[in-house]
């Protein structure tokens, strides 16, 4: 069912932005039914489409939009690297150039230390942030959380001062970290914080803070690193790879606050092997753990995994970003900190029509058989689903009611069209 989910708000929300672009790029300016007109439209077609063909659509448009945000960030810095020890006087002084055309660097010319001595490229220069901006449209910067709460901490805001907010359906970066297979627990660490891990509806799960090595020449995983580092010498230090690629900051996105929707989710696609210049890979901010394996092989057939950071509805300049930590399974059933509330239901074209996905007769008497049994594990999982909406299920119920109403009218027009 996620895996319907997100293939379908993904092809349906960059159907709504490819219309509006081309509406932008005419200089054409919407009226407010005009716009409605679109999402209507986007609606009816994309829940028409079969679930490989919303998967293509959303594959194809992030393939395009990743190709610009490498691009963008490959024209300031690809005559750095990509993490300095300022430690070093040398640096301090004068940033340390390479050959443009030796990417992908295998060795460097001192000596790493430890994660503290690195600073990525775009934290020491100081035009980058604007003249990524400037190319790109947009860009995301870490700052003081606007949620009036203890725990709130840092957060994570779009800046759009041209353009003044990014459409539905905008790449905005990524989720960094390293893929694991089922077959791989998450660390116990996982289960007494938050943020510590991300679940994927195929049931690999990404760990954000896993040390990979530097450089890596672009290799899809860490076992494969490990090979070829026994081919050749190398220096290398281990950092996590959020310090890539500065847009890779999905795992600092904090949770809505209460009454407040979600207006970004996490997005799943394929960049196939030879689509981007080899030089483009080291702003990958995404790697495999595991070599030697099926269900490896499986994952790396027709291209390299990225977890996009991808638009809900129109976003506006310094706004901050929220992810809805309970859909995205990014919290355990165990973590309930008084923050952790069910957001609001999104919009309601967001919602599929009708599910491929059916449930067997055997999969009804399992999970009948199932809720059946008191298990510690579901008692847990009742507690969790109770305690989420603890503080506003009368706002929740309504605006599921709201979005039947919607759905009902979608429906009656569909049918209206068909006797016409």
């Amino acid at each position: 069912f996620k895996f319907e989910e997100v293939g379908y708000q993904a092809a349906f929300l960059t159907k709504v932005r490819s219309v509006l672009v081309e509406n932008i790029n005419n200089n054409k300016p919407l009226t407010k039914i005009e716009i409605d007109a679109i999402y209507d439209l986007a609606y009816k077609e994309v829940n028409h489409l079969f679930l490989d063909e919303q998967w293509e659509v959303t594959n194809s448009e992030y393939l395009e939009q990743s190709y610009d945000i490498f691009s963008s960030i490959h024209k300031l810095i690809r005559n750095y690297e990509l993490v300095y020890d300022l430690s070093l006087e040398e640096n301090k002084i004068k940033f340390k150039k390479t050959d443009p055309d030796s990417f992908p660097i295998y060795k460097t010319s001192y000596q790493f230390k430890s994660l503290s001595d690195y600073k990525p490229i775009h934290t020491v220069l100081d035009s980058f942030q604007t003249e990524f901006e400037d190319l790109a449209g947009f860009n995301l910067s870490v700052n003081k959380s606007k949620i009036y709460h203890q725990d709130a901490g840092e957060g994570v805001f779009l800046s759009a001062k041209k353009n003044r907010f990014v459409l539905p359906g905008t790449l905005l970066g990524f989720f960094p970290g390293v893929f694991f297979p089922e077959s791989f627990s998450p660390p116990d660490k996982a289960f007494n914080d938050t943020l510590s891990y991300l679940k994927r509806h195929d049931r690999w799960w990404v760990d954000p803070n896993y040390l990979c090595p530097y450089p890596n020449q672009g290799v899809n995983s860490v076992e494969e690193f490990k090979k070829m580092k026994e081919l050749r010498e190398m220096s290398f230090v281990e950092l996590p790879l959020y310090k890539m690629n500065h847009l890779a900051l999905g795992h600092k996105i904090n949770h809505p606050p209460p009454d407040t929707e979600a207006n970004v989710r996490f997005v799943d696609f394929k960049v196939p092997h030879s689509f981007f210049p080899e030089a483009y890979r080291r702003y990958f901010p995404n790697m495999f753990y595991h070599k030697d394996s099926e269900a490896y092989e499986s994952q790396v057939v027709g291209g390299r995994r990225l977890t996009g950071i991808v638009s809900l509805k129109e976003i506006k300049d310094q706004e901050e970003l929220y992810v809805d930590y309970i859909d995205e399974e990014m919290v355990p059933f165990s973590f309930t900190p008084d923050w952790l509330l069910k957001p609001p239901p999104s919009s309601p074209y967001l919602t599929k029509q009708q599910t491929v996905t059916k449930l067997t007769y055997v999969d009804k008497y399992l999970n009948l058989m199932y809720n059946l049994t008191s298990t510690e594990e579901r008692l847990e999982y009742i507690k969790f689903l109770d305690y989420i909406v603890h503080d506003n299920p009368k706002q929740i119920e309504k605006s599921k009611e709201h979005i039947r109403k919607i759905q009902s009218d979608l429906e009656k027009s569909k049918n209206i069209q068909k006797l016409k």
